[in-house]
């Protein structure tokens, strides 16, 4: 249950993530309808220039909040970048959260553009590193891609490959700068010693083994009969064009130029159904694979294995510990790198046993649910609350520090004593206990960082309880 505080800043932030009310059709013409906020409620602009000055956590977090569906929005434009959407769109709210901390309001430029701006930034980024084991400068990297492009739109011009003048007339760059842009081409790309050899006038082209698909075909390679059911099976639930594509390219072995020219479509299309078939291909293979264990663990009398560990604590409806472990070890690599700090707060509930004892196990579990509604709905987006086990929970809280980690804490512990769960016995009244750590200060590992949080808490407990303690405060 939310506190009256907490309801009254969404409705504060809900004016605010808009902006002016939708406008109305007039005639051909388009008018903004008055906004309806109410008179009293700070703008955008005024809220900026309070956090400016002041530098207040509260503030903060409702620019924040406020501008969550922008990035969101950013984020579903590199949905066909071929990571994961939840990656992306954690980078995309660290590029909110960036942009927030260093908008300047005096510039006058508007935030919505600034922050699109640093959060694209953000995530390109961060593909950039995902994409290659040896980073190149982003310069470099922003300009090969333009040359990518460009070349493409002149093969489709011309229906030929463009000469180097012509390339770089369309690039706006030297031919000198172009043929550099070749050569560190081959710098940064790192090949695996079991790949092919390949010319120095091949394509950049996905590249296929022609000998080892030779050998698979004509059955010198052995492969069981069962994989090939399987793999048969898996091909025939892709799309027709997924099909005609892995069929040419691996099976006819014709290059992707020679699957554009006879499918009338771009190299870049053919590219991306490639992806998305093999995507395709991986998953459900791997539900086969998974099925099979099953199928083999029950004929065998033995115990059907899980495939995947539970990451969601049923009763709260919270990642486990396990999940948190894994995000915060790579949430610890990731902020090592742009280096921003990282909050873990150690939530207890005080006597959940007594309340256990007094109102039954029953409605402990209930009081246990309601605390976790209660975080999803106070956390951001690429914050992280978790149920460690008990009535202990763990919050990791990225881009927040030594300024912003007990304004959190204490804004939990308030929500948390707001809780009221009604019983025959009469009403529980919660109080919780916290311990907080912050990475890099407290821990420099995941193992670290939480041992240092529970530490925190129970020197918070032994002290009666209903308390914050921080990691090195004594």
């Amino acid at each position: 249950m939310a506190t009256v505080e907490a309801l009254c800043d969404r409705v504060r932030i809900r004016p605010i993530a808009r902006g002016l009310a939708p406008a109305r059709r007039v005639g051909n013409r388009v008018s903004p309808r008055p906004s309806s906020a109410s008179p009293g409620a700070p703008t955008v602009e005024a809220l900026f220039a309070r956090f400016a000055q002041t530098g207040d956590e509260e503030i903060r977090e409702q620019l924040i909040r406020a501008h969550t569906k922008l990035a969101e929005k950013v984020a579903r434009n590199f949905r066909t970048s071929g990571e994961p959407y939840e990656d992306i769109a954690q980078e995309a709210q660290i590029g909110l959260v960036k942009a927030v901390d260093s908008f300047d309001p005096a510039v006058g430029v508007k935030f919505s553009t600034y922050a699109t701006h640093k959060i694209t930034g953000q995530i390109r980024h961060y593909l950039r590193d995902k994409s290659s084991v040896i980073r190149q400068p982003g310069w470099l990297h922003e300009r090969s891609r333009k040359v990518a492009r460009c070349a493409e739109t002149l093969r489709q011009k011309l229906n030929r490959e463009p000469t180097e003048a012509e390339l770089a007339a369309e690039s706006g760059i030297t031919e000198v700068e172009l043929r550099e842009v070749h050569r560190t081409r081959g710098i940064f790309r790192v090949s695996s010693l079991d790949a092919p050899e390949r010319s120095d006038d091949e394509t950049g082209e996905v590249p296929l083994d022609r000998k080892r698909i030779q050998s698979l075909r004509t059955g010198a390679a052995p492969v069981p009969v069962e994989e090939k059911v399987v793999l048969r099976d898996a091909l025939q639930r892709l799309k027709r064009l997924e099909r005609t594509v892995v069929y040419a390219l691996y099976y006819k072995g014709l290059s992707q130029t020679e699957v554009a020219e006879q499918l009338n479509i771009s190299c870049n299309y053919v590219s991306h159904i490639l992806r998305g078939a093999l995507t395709r291909l991986r998953q459900i293979l791997a539900s086969e694979e998974v099925k099979e264990t099953h199928l083999r663990a029950k004929t065998t009398g033995q115990a059907a294995v899980k495939p995947v560990a539970e990451r969601v604590d049923p009763l709260t409806k919270l990642f486990t510990g396990r999940a948190l472990r894994e995000r915060l070890e790579e949430e610890i690599l990731r902020a090592s790198r742009n280096g921003y700090e990282i909050a873990l707060i150690a939530l207890d509930l005080d006597g959940l046993g007594r309340i256990n004892d007094t109102h039954g196990f029953a409605q402990g579990d209930r009081l246990l649910a309601e605390v976790g509604a209660l975080l999803h709905r106070t956390f951001r987006k690429v914050d992280l609350a978790t149920r460690y086990g008990g009535g202990t929970f763990l919050v990791m809280l990225p881009h927040t520090g030594e300024k912003g980690k007990r304004g959190a804490a204490m804004r939990l512990l308030r929500d948390v004593s707001a809780v009221e769960v009604r019983t025959r016995a009469g009403k529980i009244l919660p109080t919780a206990s916290a311990g907080v750590a912050v990475y890099p200060l407290d821990g420099d590992s995941k193992d670290e960082l939480i041992e240092a949080a529970l530490a925190a808490l129970v020197q918070a407990k032994g002290l009666g309880g209903n308390r914050i303690c921080a990691a090195h405060e004594k």
